[in-house]
């Protein structure tokens, strides 16, 4: 509506002063008309009709002027400049570590010390010797972040609370991509978003006018 008026207002000012300047020549037709007049009667009917014009134009070039007071002083919302959007860096996988298959236990033979007599000696103590399985790290999955996109057509205020009549922070582009926060809201018949801008400036938005990424 604001957009309406933005361009109306200007319209019907230039036709008040087109109006102003149409008026003006006919004044001076009558004036010339008034000159020429032979008798008295056709003279006062050029001079009134001189006069007519003047008010007329006067007041064309008063509603023109108005039209553009109310032009200048009507508030209009400064559209920022577009602001690229970060686009995340790769990030670098960590290579898992390969499993260590655990060691063969090594069998010690220790040789009996010979006795002065014949007598048979013990059998050969084995000593396996067992080496732990080292740990393999796993990934932790990150949960990806649910995402908005704004798909109002021309954009959308980020608002300070879940009004219309809430600060406005930022207006937000069509095609802007926010991150969607976990609070919601509902207020004047309107479902609201609380979402997060890529220059981390957070505040609410209409849901209508955003679609859910998936």
């Amino acid at each position: 509506m604001t957009a309406v008026l933005n361009l109306l207002i200007p319209f019907l000012a230039a036709l008040a002063a087109l109006a102003g300047i149409y008026f003006m020549i006919r004044a001076f037709s009558s004036r010339s008309a008034e000159t020429r007049a032979t008798y008295n009667v056709a003279r006062q009917h050029a001079h009134r009709d001189k006069q007519v014009e003047l008010i007329r134009s006067v007041f064309s070039f008063i509603v023109a002027l108005i039209l553009l007071g109310v032009y200048g002083f009507s508030p209009r919302p400064l559209i920022p400049a577009a602001t690229p959007t970060p686009v995340p860096e790769p990030t670098t996988a960590v290579p898992p570590t390969p499993t260590t298959a655990p060691t063969q236990p090594t069998a010690t033979i220790s040789p009996a010390t010979p006795a002065a007599t014949a007598a048979p000696t013990d059998a050969p103590t084995l000593t396996a010797t067992a080496v732990p399985p080292t740990a393999t790290p796993t990934d932790t999955p990150t949960a990806a972040l649910l995402t908005a996109t704004v798909s109002s057509g021309v954009g959308v205020w980020l608002r300070a609370e879940p009004s219309t009549a809430a600060e406005q922070l930022d207006w937000l582009l069509d095609g802007t991509i926010v991150t969607v926060l976990p609070e919601t809201a509902a207020a004047e018949n309107l479902a609201w978003q609380q979402v997060q801008t890529a220059e981390g400036l957070v505040g609410w938005v209409a849901v209508p006018f955003i679609t859910y990424n998936q």
